[in-house]
């Protein structure tokens, strides 16, 4: 029997959004009073406020162009990729479906109801979009 999922992916959990950056090699600085680089900004802000700076490792030595703002109760992503070497919207693909694994194998592991499923699968299919599976023993 086979039962599908769609979940949509917000980022609520700092925690679990600064593992899978860590994870996926990037340098992640929080704190107060942070901010990125907005030099290519058309209302002339050269800056944004952040609440985490994300440093991956594939930019070409550009720093502190991209981080998270907590707007409520959800994290965005905010930067400038001008002339960073990488595609932030490709970027931030990749950490949802990773985000968004890291949060269901959390749910599996708390609830007890669900703690005797265990990931067998996950696959990227055309879209991009990551798929789990779950199987019960």
């Amino acid at each position: 029997m086979s039962h599908l999922s769609t979940i949509k992916t917000k980022y609520k959990n700092q925690t679990t959004l600064e593992k899978v950056l860590r994870e996926m090699e990037c340098e992640v600085i929080t704190g107060k009073n942070l901010q990125v680089d907005m030099a290519y900004r058309i209302d002339g802000n050269k800056h944004e406020d952040v609440d985490m700076i994300v440093n991956p490792n594939n930019t070409r030595g550009a720093k502190n162009f991209m981080g998270f703002k907590q707007s409520g109760e959800e994290f965005e992503l905010l930067g400038d990729d001008y002339g960073t070497g990488m595609n932030m919207a490709k970027f931030n693909d990749e950490v949802k479906g990773r985000y968004a694994e890291e949060e269901v194998k959390e749910q599996f592991n708390l609830d007890p109801e669900l703690s005797e499923f265990s990931l067998v699968k996950r696959e990227l299919n055309e879209k991009g979009e990551v798929e789990l599976t779950f199987e019960r023993w």
